[in-house]
C-alpha cells in the first residue's frame, strides 16, 4: 500500500489510472486536475491510497495537479462545459437557444438548458445522445422540465 497514490478515471467506464498526490488531499468521488504524458484533463478519483494494496509494475507515471475546490479544476469544469454548449449549438443549430450546459463529474451525463417547448425535448436528446456519447438531459429553460 502507498498513500503517495489514487486511482483515477476520465469518464464513467475509462480504464483506472494510477497517479501521483503531490500532496494533495482527495476523497474518492472528487474531481481532479491530472498530468500524464503532457496532457492535462479532468478525472475523477475512484480510489484512495487506503484501498489500493498493489499498482502495476508501470507504476504511476501521471500526478494530481489540482483538486476539486481550486480554481485550477473550477477553469477546467467551465472549459468542458462551454465546449458542451458548442456541441449543442453545432448540431441543433440557431433555431435552439441553448443557454447552459453542465457535465456530470465522470462525464457519464451531461445536462442542458435549452429554450423549446417541453414537447420537442424527447427529439433533442435523441439527436444529442449520439453526439456526446452520454446520457443527455434536456431542460426547458422557461419551463424547468426536465426530460431525458
Amino acid at each position: 500500500m502507498t498513500r503517495a497514490i489514487v486511482g483515477v478515471r476520465a469518464t464513467r467506464n475509462a480504464t483506472l489510472m494510477f497517479v501521483k498526490l503531490n500532496g494533495v488531499e482527495v476523497v474518492v468521488g472528487d474531481l481532479v486536475l491530472v498530468e500524464l504524458a503532457g496532457s492535462r484533463f479532468l478525472a475523477v478519483v475512484a480510489l484512495i491510497a487506503d484501498q489500493i494494496l498493489a499498482i502495476p509494475a508501470l507504476g504511476a507515471p501521471g500526478r494530481v495537479l489540482a483538486a476539486t475546490e481550486s480554481a485550477e479544476v473550477a477553469t477546467a469544469v467551465r472549459a468542458r462545459d462551454a465546449a458542451a454548449i458548442e456541441l449543442a449549438r453545432d448540431e441543433l443549430g440557431p433555431d435552439v437557444p441553448v443557454r447552459t450546459a453542465t457535465w456530470s463529474a465522470d462525464r457519464g451525463r451531461v445536462t442542458l438548458a435549452v429554450d423549446r417547448p417541453t414537447a420537442e425535448l424527447p427529439g433533442l436528446v435523441e439527436r444529442l445522445e449520439p453526439r456526446y456519447r452520454a446520457e443527455v438531459r434536456c431542460i426547458s429553460a422557461d419551463a424547468r422540465v426536465t426530460l431525458g
